[in-house]
C-alpha cells in the first residue's frame, strides 16, 4: 500500500490540497524557520491544542507562565483546550451526524451521493456496458492518526485514517454470478480495494483574536484494486494485457474523490473572534491585553500545540526628587513676578479684607518633606502608550527611606485608564538627612525593573520658610524720604532771634515726637503674615487697622527678595460713608474677587466684575443708560455698603459707550460710564 494523505488542520489561509503522509505530505522546510519550528511532521495524536500567557516574572525579569486573563475563553473554547485535537476529529468523523444529512462524514464517504460506493460503481460501469460492480461493501477504519508541520504561525495538520477496504464483485462478458459458474464460465471476480481517506485543512493564528480554521477537505488516496480470487486476478491480468488499463482506470477514478466538508473546528476560535474581549465591548479585560502583544505558535511534544500569548516588559520608570544642597536656580526663564490682589478694591476701616498672592519662589519646605516625581514609559523600550499607562490594575511600587535605614514600600496605585502616578510626597522626614529613592511600574501580571536609585537631603529646619509679611503703608503719611527727615531736631528760635521759652520748646518736642510716632505706624502698619505653598502661592484674610485714614493706600507683600504691591482705597470711618461709587474691575490671570484694577471698557458678550461701594445695605440693580432701562444685573450690598458682583455680558448690537447705574429704592446711587466693544477674532 502506497503513502496517503490525511486530514489537515493549519493556521494559515488558503485551503491546503491533499497532503501526502511522509515526506510527500510535509516535505520542504519553511524558509527562515525557527529551530523550534516543526518543519517535517510529527505525529500530534492525543496533544491538545492550549492557549497559555506567559510574562515576565516580577521579581526575576525571566519569562513565566500566568494565568489566562479572566473571561478570555468563553466555554466552547475552553471545551476545545480541554479535549485532545485528535480525540475531537475522531469524533467528528465518526461519531457526530451532520445536522442537515443525519450521516457523520465516515458514512457520508461511503454512502453520500458522491461517495466510494458510487465511485465504485461508476468506474467499473465505464470499463463497459457489461462491466457493473455489486455487492459493494465499505469498511472506512473509524479512527486515525494526526500529524502536524509547522510553518511560522501556520499549522498544517493532516487527520490519516489507514487500511480502508471495499469489498466487491463485477460482472463481465466472460464471467457468472456464484452458483453459476461453470469451467467455460467462471464466477465473477471478487475484488479487494484498499485506499486511505484524508482530512486536510488550514488553521491561521496571527495573534489570539484572529485563529482562523478553514473547511476540511476529504481525498480519497493510494487506491490499491486486487483481485480476491482467480476471475479477479484473469480480469486483472487480462486488463494488463488487452483491455487498456481499464480497471486501472477505475483505480484512478476512486483516487479522484475529493470534498470539501465543514469542519467544526472553527466555530471554536469563531467564539473567541466574537468575544467581548476581542471586539472591544469588554474594555477593562481589553486594556489588560494591551501589554500581551507578542503571539507565537509552538509545539511541545510533551504538552500540545500552545498559542502563546506573550506580555512584554515594561519599561523602568524615572525617580527625581530635589536635593536641598542644590542650587535652586530655576533651569527656564521666568516671564512672571510676584503679584497680589484684594477681593475688593475698597474697605472701611476695621472691616477684614482678603488677600492672594501668587508667583512667589514655592515654599517646598524641603527640611521634613521631599516632593518626589516619577516618569513613565511604556511597553518595551521606545513605546508609546495611547489611551492610558502601564498601571492599569496595577500601581508604582516606590521604595525610600534613610540611607543606611531600612527602607519603605508605597503604592501608589493607577487610574482608570492605566496611568501611572506622578508624583509622590515624603513627608515627616528628619531635617539636614539623607534619603534614597527607586520605584518600578506593575500592570495587573507583572513588573517592570527598578529605576535607578536617587538619592536627596533635606534642609535644615527653618521655621521662616516661606513666611510672607503684609503691611500697608498709608499714602496720607510720611513716605521713606519723609521719616528720614523727621528726626530729633533741636527747637529752632522763633523768626526775629528772640529766644523761645523753654517750655514751649520742650512741649513742641513732645508733640513732633508723638506726631512723628503716629504717622510712622499709620505709613506702615502691620497687617499680619501668611505661608507660601508649594505652588507658589498663598490666600490670608487681613484686618485694615481701625485708625487708617480715608483715602488711597498701598499693601505691600515681602518674602525674601520677592515684593509685590496692589492699591487698595479705606472709606470713611463708619459703614456706607463717603458717596457711592460703581466701578469695572479687570481680572489679571489667577485673581480672584475684585482687585483694585478699574476699566472703562470690556467686550461684549463676555460677563464682567463690578464693583460697588457706598451703598445702603441691601439689594442693588444694575440698569443700562437709565433708571428705568433694561436690568444688566442684580447684587446684594454687604453691610459695609459694598458689593462684588460678577455682570453678563450685553449682546453684540449694544456694542458702543453706555452707563452702568446702580438703583436702590427708586433711586440712582451711582453710575460709571463702560464702552462695549465686540471681541476681536485672530485669523
Amino acid at each position: 500500500m502506497r503513502n496517503i494523505n490525511v486530514f489537515n488542520m493549519g493556521l494559515v489561509s488558503n485551503a491546503l490540497r491533499a497532503m501526502t503522509v511522509g515526506a510527500a505530505l510535509f516535505a520542504g522546510a519553511a524558509a527562515g524557520a525557527q529551530p523550534t519550528t516543526y518543519t517535517s511532521p510529527i505525529d500530534i495524536t492525543g496533544m491538545r491544542v492550549l492557549v497559555v500567557a506567559s510574562a515576565p516574572d516580577r521579581n526575576t525579569g525571566k519569562p513565566v507562565e500566568v494565568p489566562l486573563p479572566l473571561g478570555l475563553l468563553g466555554p466552547k473554547m475552553n471545551q476545545f483546550v480541554s479535549t485532545p485535537l485528535s480525540t475531537q476529529v475522531d469524533r467528528y468523523w465518526n461519531v457526530t451526524p451532520d445536522p442537515k444529512t443525519g450521516k457523520t462524514p465516515r458514512d457520508q464517504a461511503c454512502n453520500g451521493p458522491e461517495g466510494i460506493i458510487k465511485q465504485v460503481q461508476d468506474g467499473v460501469h465505464k470499463i463497459g456496458p457489461n462491466f457493473n460492480a455489486y455487492d459493494i461493501s465499505c469498511n472506512l477504519v473509524t479512527t486515525g492518526s494526526l500529524l502536524l508541520k509547522q510553518a511560522g504561525s501556520s499549522l498544517y495538520i493532516g487527520y490519516e485514517l489507514r487500511n480502508n477496504k471495499v469489498d466487491f464483485r463485477v460482472t463481465t462478458p466472460a464471467t457468472c454470478k456464484p452458483g453459476h459458474g461453470t469451467p467455460v464460465c467462471p464466477n465473477d471476480p471478487h475484488f479487494v480495494v484498499t485506499f486511505a481517506t484524508e482530512l486536510t485543512t488550514l488553521i491561521r493564528a496571527p495573534d489570539v483574536c484572529h485563529i482562523v480554521a478553514e473547511s476540511g477537505t476529504v481525498t480519497t488516496s493510494a487506491v490499491s484494486i486486487d483481485g480476491a480470487n482467480l476471475a479477479g486476478d484473469l480480469v486483472k491480468l487480462g486488463d494488463d494485457l488487452f483491455l487498456g488499463h481499464k480497471f486501472r482506470g477505475a483505480e484512478r477514478a476512486i483516487e479522484a474523490v475529493e470534498k470539501q466538508v465543514p469542519l467544526p473546528l472553527d466555530s471554536n476560535f469563531q467564539e473567541l473572534r466574537n468575544s467581548d474581549v476581542c471586539t472591544g465591548k469588554n474594555s477593562s479585560i481589553r486594556r489588560m491585553l494591551a501589554g500581551f502583544r507578542d503571539f507565537d505558535v509552538t509545539v511541545q511534544p510533551s504538552r500540545g500545540i500552545l498559542f502563546r500569548m506573550s506580555h512584554v516588559a515594561l519599561t523602568a520608570p524615572t525617580v527625581s526628587a530635589p536635593d536641598a544642597n542644590a542650587s535652586r536656580t530655576p533651569s527656564q526663564p521666568t516671564f512672571t513676578r510676584p503679584m497680589i490682589s484684594t477681593n475688593r478694591p475698597v474697605a472701611a476701616p476695621g472691616s477684614s479684607l482678603q488677600v492672594s498672592g501668587q508667583y512667589f519662589p514655592p515654599n517646598l519646605n524641603l527640611s521634613t518633606a521631599l516632593p518626589v516625581t516619577m516618569g513613565h514609559g511604556g511597553y518595551g523600550p521606545g513605546s508609546i502608550i495611547l489611551g492610558g499607562g502601564v498601571c492599569f490594575g496595577g500601581a508604582t511600587e516606590l521604595q525610600w527611606g534613610l540611607i543606611g535605614g531600612a527602607p519603605r514600600l508605597e503604592r501608589l496605585a493607577g487610574d482608570a485608564q492605566g496611568t501611572c502616578a506622578s508624583r509622590f510626597d515624603a513627608a515627616n522626614l528628619s531635617p539636614g538627612s539623607a534619603y534614597q529613592f527607586r520605584a518600578r511600574d506593575c500592570d495587573a501580571v507583572t513588573c517592570s525593573p527598578w529605576s535607578a536609585q536617587t538619592r536627596a537631603t533635606t534642609a535644615r529646619a527653618n521655621a521662616a520658610s516661606g513666611a510672607v509679611t503684609l503691611t500697608m503703608d498709608g499714602a496720607s503719611g510720611p513716605t521713606l524720604a519723609d521719616k528720614a527727615s523727621i528726626p530729633s531736631r533741636r527747637s529752632q528760635a522763633p523768626a526775629g532771634g528772640g529766644a523761645s521759652a523753654p517750655g514751649i520748646s520742650a512741649a513742641r518736642k513732645v508733640t513732633a515726637a508723638s506726631n512723628v510716632a503716629s504717622a510712622m505706624a499709620a505709613a506702615n502698619s502691620s497687617l499680619g503674615s501668611a505661608t507660601v505653598s508649594a505652588q507658589g502661592t498663598f490666600v490670608t484674610t487681613v484686618t485694615i487697622p481701625a485708625g487708617a485714614s480715608p483715602g488711597a493706600h498701598t499693601i505691600r507683600a515681602v518674602n525674601g527678595s520677592a515684593v509685590a504691591e496692589v492699591g487698595v482705597t479705606v472709606s470713611g470711618s463708619s459703614a456706607g460713608a463717603g458717596a457711592a461709587s460703581l466701578m469695572i474691575v479687570g481680572l489679571l490671570h489667577g485673581e480672584t474677587g475684585c482687585p483694585n484694577h478699574p476699566i472703562a471698557s470690556t467686550a461684549t458678550g463676555s460677563p464682567f466684575m463690578l464693583f460697588g461701594a457706598g451703598m445702603d445695605a441691601g439689594p442693588v440693580a444694575v440698569h443700562l443708560d437709565a433708571a428705568t432701562g433694561p436690568i444688566l444685573g442684580n447684587a446684594n450690598a454687604r453691610p459695609d455698603g459694598t458689593f462684588c458682583q460678577q455682570m453678563p455680558g450685553v449682546p453684540g448690537n449694544q456694542a458702543g459707550n453706555h452707563r452702568l447705574l446702580a438703583v436702590q429704592n427708586g433711586s440712582v446711587k451711582a453710575q460709571t460710564a463702560v464702552t462695549f466693544v465686540a471681541p476681536s477674532i485672530v485669523h
